[in-house]
């Protein structure tokens, strides 16, 4: 993949002329200055008011200055915001002058960023087959998918796009609007699709108006657009309109609230729990290692399991390798005695996993529940004020409290929306 990065040199370049400019080391700021470079289309004085990494992310800013690669136009808007000159602060042999090196599939990977990579996926056949239904069939070009936290929207629509043929090139953006960072517009996601879209399609003409240049990359290109938040009434008046329009390409919205008459039955999908025999699959992944003929399991154990954990993927996975870890496997045993608690049973075992860990990796999962991006061990260490070591976060990940992945060759870690939503109701009020 193409990048450019900073040299010894460079860096030192790079801190010395932030500091004259009075800037910190990820200052709104600066990324304002980058922002206008990059998207010069968007509104900056409104996100001067609400968010102003919305072209360049606090990570990637980070990663620039201590060296690391990132993107060839995220690091030229950087260097030019800082008044410097951009072939002066890299490293020479990570130059790549035109997006024609870039690979394809190494791209449509990079569009992939925050697309779930479940390894694990049960049940979900009749879903998947209205996804197919309805790109097919459908006239209208938008689809909702809608559901509980950890119900399993994401990974259903992962799957799908693992699997799919129809589309060469698919966007995959998330936001969390529950954070405490201001909720993006609808039209930050039409500029943020727009200049993803110019780097697989570099003949992409822009004008001045926004919506004439999105619908037009939707008219021309057969392209899917999925979308992952809990977007609130302003954004309806743009869905609505979507629905109107013969496009072909597809937009696919991810919410857990049901947008109602914006979406027929045609174009929308309600997803539920998992039924008893997929809740049985997961428990003999997760247990496959355990001779679970001794536990003589009924059905009605696993009938019990879903119910109480409403038949949430998400929250069954943890609860199945409690049961694991902590009864030796011993479904049976495990419901027995968690009915005598009078807590409801998904915070039983929520609480029992945070309470067994240490100060300092509570304070980890804290901070993190406040993060809505994938952050790597510098990122944490600011944040917590602590030495954090690769150690700790691996055992977080070995008890399923945290999610790594690899971006741009780095560990980056995360929480799921199970324990973002627990950590923040758990959060001590001042």
């Amino acid at each position: 993949m193409a990048s450019r990065e900073a040299s010894k040199e460079g860096k030192e370049l790079i801190n010395k002329q932030r500091k004259q400019k009075g800037w910190r080391y990820k200052d709104e700021r600066w990324a304002i200055a980058a922002g206008r470079i990059l998207s010069p289309n968007l509104d900056w004085e409104q996100q001067s008011k609400e968010n102003a990494f919305i072209a360049i992310s606090e990570s990637t800013m980070g990663r620039f200055q201590r060296g690391k690669p990132i993107r060839p136009d995220s690091f030229n808007a950087l260097c030019q915001a800082l008044s410097l000159d951009a072939n002066m602060v890299a490293t020479v042999s990570t130059i790549h002058q035109t997006i024609d090196a870039i690979d394809s599939q190494s791209l449509q990977a990079e569009l992939l960023l925050d697309m779930p990579k479940n390894d694990v996926f049960y049940g979900r056949e009749a879903e998947l087959k209205k996804i197919e239904h309805w790109l097919v069939n459908s006239s209208i070009p938008l689809l909702n998918i809608w559901g509980a936290a950890g119900i399993g929207k994401s990974a259903l629509m992962a799957r799908w796009v693992k699997q799919q043929t129809a589309f060469l090139m698919t966007i995959w953006l998330q936001v969390d609007c529950e954070n405490e960072s201001p909720e993006l517009s609808y039209r930050d996601f039409m500029e943020k699709i727009l200049v993803l879209a110019k780097k697989f399609i570099p003949n992409l003409q822009r004008t001045e108006n926004l919506n004439k240049d999105f619908d037009l990359l939707l008219f021309h290109h057969q392209i899917l657009i999925v979308m992952v938040g809990n977007f609130d009434e302003s954004y309806r008046p743009w869905f609505q309109r979507i629905v109107q329009q013969e496009y072909a390409g597809r937009v696919v919205i991810i919410s857990e609230a049901d947008f109602g008459i914006v979406f027929t039955e045609t174009n929308k999908i309600k997803l539920a729990g998992l039924q008893t025999a997929e809740v049985k699959q997961l428990w003999h992944h997760y247990t496959q290692d355990q001779d679970l003929s001794v536990f003589n399991i009924k059905d009605s154990s696993f009938q019990e399991l879903g119910r109480r954990c409403d038949g949430n993927p998400a929250l069954l996975q943890f609860v199945i390798e409690s049961i694991k870890n902590n009864h030796n496997g011993n479904l049976g045993k495990a419901m027995d005695e968690t009915l005598t608690i009078s807590e409801p049973f998904k915070k039983y075992f929520l609480d029992k996993a945070f309470n067994a860990r240490s100060a300092q990796e509570q304070q980890v999962l804290r901070v993190m529940a406040e993060v809505e991006d994938w952050v790597n061990i510098e990122d944490i260490k600011a944040l917590t004020e602590q030495i954090v070591y690769t150690d700790d976060l691996d055992t977080l990940y070995k008890h399923n409290l945290v999610q790594v992945r690899a971006i741009d060759d780095e560990p980056r870690y995360a929480i799921s929306v199970l324990w973002r939503k627990y950590l923040q109701r758990s959060r001590p009020t001042s």
